[in-house]
């Protein structure tokens, strides 16, 4: 956590190393995210398609929604069952970095208006 009250006590280039680096991180921790989320739509494709083929394959699987019948196939397939596995940490993973950058966008922001701010003040005192 930034103490907001310690930002104009922070030097220019101090600040501005802070801006840079938390931008860098914001790109990686977006990365981070999109390498996730593909790795989710393919563990979820692999699972779905799997699913379908137990209860094709069992045509016993039955249940009125679609939530009984894939806890019928699951109850049917060990496989299937590691493959829900898979599907929910990398779901985990996925939700966990979800928005993640949005409050180090925020601090960036404000470490930008900061900049600004001493640059228009620093122009002012020029001019005047």
């Amino acid at each position: 956590s930034f103490d907001v009250n310690r930002l104009g006590s922070i030097d220019g280039l101090s600040l501005s190393q802070y801006t840079i680096v938390l931008s860098q991180y914001c790109i990686y921790l977006q990365a981070q995210y999109n390498a996730t989320y593909v790795r989710y739509v393919n563990a979820r494709k692999v699972y779905d398609f799997n699913l379908q083929k137990v209860i094709i394959d069992n045509r016993a699987t039955t249940g009125k929604t679609v939530a009984e019948r894939e806890f019928n196939a699951m109850l049917l397939s060990p496989d299937l069952q590691g493959l829900k596995q898979q599907v929910d940490l990398v779901e985990s993973e996925k939700d966990l970095l979800q928005d993640m950058d949005k409050s180090l966008k925020l601090l960036i922001e404000a470490f930008k208006k900061e900049m600004g701010r001493r640059t228009d003040e620093l122009m002012l005192s020029r001019r005047g």
